[in-house]
């Protein structure tokens, strides 16, 4: 039996459906136990704002690490440097999402402005679900991928009778993957989140389908 080997490759265009805030909470203090205490408190105030806004936030691992000053000293010809230890720091970061069409971003930032001190916000477009648009990506290169065999089959007098193999790629369609990063707001809380236009993001994958032909 004759067959005929065809591989297609392909790409999907997606505008993204989803903004995540990312917020880096960096609080210092000279004790160790205030420091990660009210490091604390201050998360549950964070989260307790963003639930308002979202039911899909989460808080990563928490630490407490020294905060150092490096400080070089001179003494004749020679010069040393150490380490003062000024205090510690608790370090964790809270994710948020949101649909892209969501349009209270800057009330959010407005009502974050208190801990802006030691808060650091950014934020990317992403994919929420790429399963479906893996599905939709596949569907388009399954069809790609007969009409070229058609078009084999027939110069060369044949028709395709069915499938006898198909190779996936089976890609990592991970939404971090293809997450765009738009803008950091490291310095300003003026709040420019949704105001730029997010770039759509391109999903690429190929498959080989040998097929049984006949005549």
């Amino acid at each position: 039996m004759n067959k005929i080997t065809v591989q297609v490759t392909d790409t999907l265009s997606v505008a993204p459906d989803t903004i995540v805030l990312y917020l880096s909470v960096n609080y210092k203090n000279k004790q160790y136990n205030s420091c990660f205490n009210k490091g604390v408190d201050y998360c549950k105030s964070i989260i307790d704002i963003l639930a308002k806004y979202s039911n899909r936030v989460e808080i990563g691992n928490k630490y407490v690490t020294e905060d150092k000053k490096r400080v070089e000293t001179k003494k004749g010809d020679t010069s040393s440097v150490f380490y003062r230890r000024m205090g510690y720091v608790f370090n964790t970061l809270i994710t948020a999402k949101f649909s892209s069409e969501f349009d209270k971003l800057d009330y959010l930032i407005k009502e974050l402005e208190p801990f802006n001190s030691f808060l650091t916000i950014s934020y990317s477009y992403c994919l929420d679900d790429t399963e479906t648009y893996k599905d939709k990506l596949l569907e388009k290169l399954v069809d790609l991928a007969r009409k070229k065999a058609d078009i084999l089959a027939r110069a060369s007098g044949l028709s395709i009778s069915g499938i006898s193999k198909i190779y996936y790629n089976k890609p990592d369609y991970g939404n971090t993957m293809y997450g765009m990063r738009c803008a950091d707001m490291s310095n300003s809380l003026q709040s420019v989140v949704g105001t730029e236009m997010a770039k759509p993001i391109t999903l690429s994958d190929s498959v080989t389908v040998v097929y049984k032909t006949k005549g």
